[in-house]
């Protein structure tokens, strides 16, 4: 099934996310269903926090998405810019839930002895 048809086919909320087929920890019910994207759908597509396309979203695997997220409306456009005007989907896979971030560092330090001691400047007279 086409990630998007299903998408466009059904309301927000949980009969959105039993249709992708998502487990019951990622259904979050909303109490009130946002209105249907428009037949064009959203002009902005991310997964997995990067800008994706239409083919990509509806290529993925429906057993692989974590969750599905849409801003529609001014806070589209306040937080995404004038490319959102018609809406954004935001689509996190599985793989990237609960990976947390790596950070490296190392540090190398050298003690060596002093050859010769600096001496001390006099002091400044007024």
């Amino acid at each position: 099934m086409r990630i998007l048809t299903a998408f466009r086919s059904t309301a927000f909320g949980t009969s959105l996310l039993l249709t992708l087929g998502l487990a019951a920890p990622a259904a979050q019910a909303q109490t009130t269903p946002a209105a249907p994207v428009q037949a064009s759908g959203p002009s902005l597509y991310f997964l997995d926090g990067q800008p994706s396309t239409q083919q990509a979203i509806n290529a993925l695997n429906r057993r692989t998405i974590a969750s599905v997220n849409v801003v529609k409306g001014p806070d589209a456009t306040r937080i995404f810019g004038a490319e959102a005007t018609d809406g954004v989907m935001i689509v996190v896979t599985k793989r990237n839930v609960g990976s947390e971030a790596v950070a490296e560092f190392n540090r190398r330090y050298d003690i060596r002895p002093v050859e010769a001691p600096v001496p001390p400047a006099p002091p400044v007279r007024p």
